[in-house]
């Protein structure tokens, strides 16, 4: 295996980084996601709920894009999940998380990918997170009565501030 990076993710196994990189996806950036996995799995969030890749809103636009997060967290498990519709299955996640290689982009990242992720999931209390070299980030949303309405805010904490698994957050 002479050129080829193995990286282990708890979740998935053994992975050949380089056939990652075909896509895209550059070994530093699973890294990255594997630490992201590990901190879920460490704050007992259970491994057969935790899904790579996941389809938050399909068809963005009137092209054929979609709009993914690179790790979800379900309140069941993942393979039960799977065979849900997608209106369905977006009521059961608990937790989108949006991970990248380094810190350059963040802003963009959360404002483009993560914040319109969070949104979209019906269940109020579901939770972002933003993971990168520098930046471990917590996002909540609130409801807020304003003068023409309700609305929902997506707001920033600390990620040491991430319930365990099965218990609400507290701000």
């Amino acid at each position: 295996m002479l050129g080829t990076t193995l990286l282990t993710c708890p979740v998935r196994g053994q992975l050949n980084a380089a056939a990652l990189a075909k896509d895209g996806l550059t070994p530093t950036e699973e890294r990255r996601r594997i630490e992201l996995i590990q901190y879920l799995l460490d704050r007992e969030y259970p491994a057969d709920h935790l899904a790579v890749e996941t389809i938050i809103i399909r068809r963005l636009g009137q092209g054929r894009n979609s709009l993914r997060a690179d790790a979800v967290v379900y309140n069941i498990p993942r393979d039960q999940a799977r065979k849900l519709e997608m209106d369905e299955r977006l009521r059961h996640i608990l937790l989108v998380a949006e991970v990248k290689r380094d810190s350059k982009k963040a802003k963009s990242a959360i404002d483009t990918q993560l914040e319109p992720a969070v949104r979209q999931l019906p269940n109020l209390d579901a939770l972002g997170i933003y993971w990168d070299d520098v930046n471990r980030l917590l996002f909540h949303r609130i409801a807020v009565k304003t003068e023409r309405g309700d609305s929902i805010e997506v707001e920033q904490d600390t990620l040491a501030n991430l319930p365990p698994f099965g218990q609400h957050y507290k701000y």
